[in-house]
């Protein structure tokens, strides 16, 4: 006879694994996959280290060229983004897709190159040299970038038998915008008076973004200060001024005049600075225009006139450069006579036009000069985050020229704090007994950029300085030994740097002009490595 409790235990049995099976649920989902962030690093300099971190968390510290990979993965659809934490001393170092989502799969297409702070950029133009040669003689006085990125350039184009300004556009890597102007052929548009050289000196940019140019035409019989307005695309903007027939605006006062520095005030008002003739020498000059290109008879003091002059009564006065203030403060330098030669001259001019006699140590003057005793003037002007005024130009000392710096405080006082001399507020470079400042620009972190001239070797080739904040010589800038220079030239005549900017990413822009193998100046645009 069976045993009628056997089904019992077996239910039982059954039951138990029901239990079982049901209390341990479904199997674990498997982990969320991760993907790792990594790329390549090309440039760092032997011996060095370079600290990236991604989403300002994960440091990776690299010390030779090669792969890398970030210690700590990802989530899938998790965003990254890889930065230079700490770049290596005398080094820029740059990334090139670091940033985007992830998505399935590791990211290994990060770039990291690094190269020595004032080397040429490889990635802009021929190796960092951009060079416009027409045939005949091409200079460059004048740069500006556009908020796109766009860099222009100002200056002149010769025609054969003299120059018609020119304007230039280039996109950001250094190649021709052919864009720009009406000649789908060019990157460039002129202007001719039909008389004799028409130049450009300065650029500076609208908040439309339409490009203003000023400089000197000629006249007829002598040359007159010229104000050329263009828009964004390069069309001459013939709603400036009073001619509806053409873009440019001229002041004559029956000599010779001309302009080398331009500046906008908030109001949108145009001020310009440069040199008018009196009859017997010059007298520095100031304009006023409003935004339409109409003098503006409510600057300064003479009300049928847009214009303020100082004639210092020894000869040549001029101004070079011009800067405001936050107030709308005018700041002009350049250089004033003296009974035997030239003295650096800054002068402070309120948003009216008024002189300030605030300005400097003497009341009845709104005039601070420096006489170190031989020809000494400032060709460039900028105002610092603390509204102390830089100054960059030459002096000489015997038949020796030597770059100058100068700062002064928003008063006018000489900043004696600047640079190693407590006495003085003038750096100077002398290494070459020919050194020459024309520009000035100020990057991010306050250092200071200076491009003009220097003797090297038996040539005179375009060079450019990088001073700290304090005006201390910054010896990172560049390959020489305690040496704060970079230079390039092509060893067939003098070359010279007339103006400098910094772009989005803080590289250098120089421009200026080389003589090329024909023996005619070229007109040159270098970018370096901050």
């Amino acid at each position: 006879m069976k045993n009628p409790t056997g089904f019992l235990s077996l239910g039982v049995l059954f039951l138990a694994l029901a239990v079982f099976v049901g209390g341990c649920g479904s199997p674990p989902p498997p982990p969320a996959p991760t993907y790792s962030v990594g790329g390549t690093l090309s440039g760092l300099a032997s011996g060095q280290q370079l600290v990236l971190q991604n989403n300002n968390a994960d440091d990776l510290t690299l010390s030779a060229d090669g792969p890398f990979t970030f210690a700590a993965k990802l989530a899938d659809g998790a965003a990254y983004s890889v930065t230079v934490k700490t770049p290596p001393p005398g080094q820029t170092c740059t990334v090139t897709n670091g940033s985007g989502t992830l998505s399935g799969a590791d990211v290994s297409n990060v770039e990291v190159s690094c190269a020595d702070s004032g080397s040429l950029d490889a990635g802009f133009a021929d190796n960092g040299v951009l060079i416009y040669d027409s045939g005949k003689s091409d200079v460059a006085h004048g740069l500006a970038l556009t908020s796109g990125g766009k860099i222009l350039v100002a200056g002149a184009i010769s025609n054969g038998s003299n120059y018609d300004m020119a304007l230039w556009r280039y996109d950001a890597s250094g190649a021709p915008d052919n864009t720009f102007g009406s000649d789908p052929n060019t990157n460039f548009v002129t202007y001719s008076s039909g008389h004799g050289s028409d130049l450009a000196f300065a650029i500076a940019l609208d908040a439309g973004g339409r490009i203003l140019l000023t400089g000197k035409t000629y006249g007829g019989s002598s040359y007159d200060m010229a104000l050329w307005r263009y828009d964004a695309n390069g069309a001459p903007d013939n709603t400036f001024g009073s001619d509806p027939g053409t873009n440019l605006v001229t002041y004559d006062g029956g000599g010779v005049d001309f302009a080398q520095g331009l500046a906008l005030d908030a109001s949108g008002n145009i001020l310009v600075a440069g040199r008018v003739n009196n009859g017997v020498n010059y007298d520095m000059a100031l304009w006023r225009y409003d935004a339409s290109g109409a003098p503006d008879n409510a600057f300064g003091s003479d009300p049928g006139s847009n214009i303020v002059t100082y004639d210092g009564g020894h000869g040549n006065d001029y101004g070079l450069a011009l800067a405001l203030d936050s107030s709308g403060g005018i700041f002009v330098t350049g250089a004033v006579a003296n009974d035997s030669n030239a003295d650096m001259a800054l002068w402070r001019y309120d948003a009216s036009g008024a002189p300030d006699n605030t300005f400097g140590s003497d009341p009845n003057t709104n005039l601070v000069t420096y006489d170190g005793g031989g020809v000494d003037l400032a060709q460039a002007l900028a105002l610092d985050a603390g509204g102390n005024i830089l100054l960059a130009g030459r002096v000489n000392s015997g038949t020796d020229s030597y770059v100058a710096l100068w700062r002064y405080a928003p008063t006018g006082a000489p900043d004696t704090s600047f640079g190693s001399d407590g006495s003085s507020n003038l750096v100077t470079y002398d290494s070459s007994s020919y050194s020459y400042a024309m520009a000035l620009a100020l990057d991010a972190g306050g250092r200071i950029l200076v491009a003009g001239s220097s003797l090297v070797g038996s040539y005179v080739y375009m060079a450019a300085w990088r001073y700290g904040p304090d005006g201390d010589p910054d010896d990172s800038f560049g390959s020489g030994a305690n040496d704060n220079r970079i230079f390039y030239g092509r060893e067939h005549g003098a070359d010279y740097a007339t103006a400098v900017a910094l772009d989005a990413a803080g590289k250098i822009l120089v421009a200026g002009n080389s003589v090329g193998g024909a023996s005619n100046l070229d007109a040159v645009v270098l970018r370096y490595n901050p």
